[in-house]
């Protein structure tokens, strides 16, 4: 392909979020699309992802593609477990920021984080190399063969996705420099480091971590780069590119993640962001949120009584069945936002310290969020139940599906 290549129009672009060529996506997916809410994608420049290692990613995954792929799928009771590696300090990664912020993006998942691996038991079992400017480098083969031991199952809870990260910096094989992060959708593990992202003011650091958390696991749901619009999972060769992505999804994305869930409440989704990014003090994050919700709630107060002609699709009504998932109400303050098309299901009153709602069955979110530059305090999180077995040994070098990402993302 060209090095002139551009993207698709934007008429085109929101076609690739139907079931079908004449199948639109149910009601609130493409909500905002009319008043100007979703950036075309911008054409990369000569060092960008789309002209470089992404070149493979320029056909772009529609929602009709992802949906006729057999992919795994998350089944009731499935959770998201994240596997922190090595010590990392409170006071430069807030933990439990993140886990909420995977919360809300994730309606409906539980977010599960084992243990911190201790950086002296991590630097014995893992392949590792001297620094090339970002700190001791991890391979990231071993990483993948410790992650096998504790994904899945364990005891009565199982994992759909399993994510490591860590401070350190990573390598997927010795004739490369380094590499962000390294997903392998087929098994649902994967392994990115923050490490690169850190010479930055502790707000920004915060946000590309979860840009790059939220991201990665994205592709552990099968999504591929988008190519759409300026979207969240948009590929990057270096923060330069990624901190022009937004930490939304468009509406191609959303509507994989809609079905890949179970078929979720847009609106309570959507409010639940809203609410974290704006008590996290990102406003811009949380006045966008806002718009995109109000434009569901228009699209859903439109369709409240009336039958949809295009709604022959059950794979979000089946799915959610399948993960046995309830579409809820959200309630603040005096407003009450209703998303469904049916009737509402009977509120439940939220407990009076908790800031966020994520309906599903994840439930509410552990505490409200914080502001970054107060001082404050975190709890540590309570530790999994499921001790850390030790990694079986792994050779040097790749298995046979590695999806590098990041620099090579």
């Amino acid at each position: 392909m060209s090095a002139d290549w551009a993207p698709p129009p934007v008429d085109e672009s929101l076609k690739a979020a139907y079931a079908s060529r004449t199948r639109k996506p149910r009601p609130g997916i493409l909500a905002g699309a009319d008043v100007g809410l979703f950036e075309a994608k911008r054409p990369p420049g000569p060092n960008d992802w789309l002209n470089g290692p992404g070149v493979k990613d320029r056909n772009g995954q529609s929602f009709a593609q992802w949906n006729m792929e057999r992919r795994r799928r998350p089944q009731r009771g499935d959770v998201i477990r994240l596997v922190p590696l090595g010590d990392i300090d409170s006071d430069c990664l807030d933990l439990e920021w993140l886990v909420q912020c995977v919360q809300c993006f994730f309606t409906g998942m539980t977010v599960q984080v084992l243990p911190a691996f201790p950086t002296s038991e991590l630097l014995k079992r893992i392949t590792h190399r001297e620094d090339r400017g970002f700190g001791t480098q991890l391979l990231t083969a071993d990483i993948h063969a410790h992650l096998e031991s504790v994904h899945g199952k364990q005891g009565r809870v199982n994992a759909f996705a399993t994510m490591a990260f860590t401070l350190f910096d990573l390598y997927p094989r010795p004739e490369w420099n380094f590499v962000f992060g390294q997903a392998r959708p087929n098994t649902g593990t994967g392994v990115f480091s923050f490490a690169r992202y850190q010479r930055c003011s502790r707000k920004q650091f915060h946000l590309r971590c979860a840009k790059v958390l939220c991201h990665e696991l994205g592709h552990l749901f099968g999504l591929m780069h988008c190519i759409w619009f300026q979207c969240l999972m948009c590929g990057s060769n270096g923060d330069w590119e990624s901190d022009q992505h937004p930490v939304h999804v468009c509406p191609v994305c959303l509507a994989k993640l809609d079905a890949a869930l179970g078929g979720l409440n847009l609106v309570a989704r959507e409010a639940s962001l809203e609410e974290f990014w704006e008590r996290s003090g990102y406003t811009e994050e949380a006045v966008w949120c806002q718009r995109r919700r109000e434009a569901m709630e228009r699209t859903a107060s439109t369709q409240k009584g009336r039958p949809d002609p295009d709604n022959h699709d059950e794979s979000a009504a089946a799915c959610g069945e399948r993960l046995g998932l309830r579409t809820s109400a959200y309630s603040r303050n005096t407003r009450t936002v209703n998303a469904t098309l049916e009737a509402a299901p009977k509120r439940v009153a939220a407990p009076k310290r908790v800031a966020i709602h994520c309906p599903g069955r994840s439930g509410l979110s552990p505490r409200p969020a914080q502001r970054f530059g107060q001082g404050r305090s975190t709890p540590p999180l309570a530790p999994a139940t499921t001790p850390l077995p030790a990694a079986r040994p792994f050779a040097n070098g790749l298995s046979a599906d590695p999806r590098p990402s990041g620099a090579r993302r």
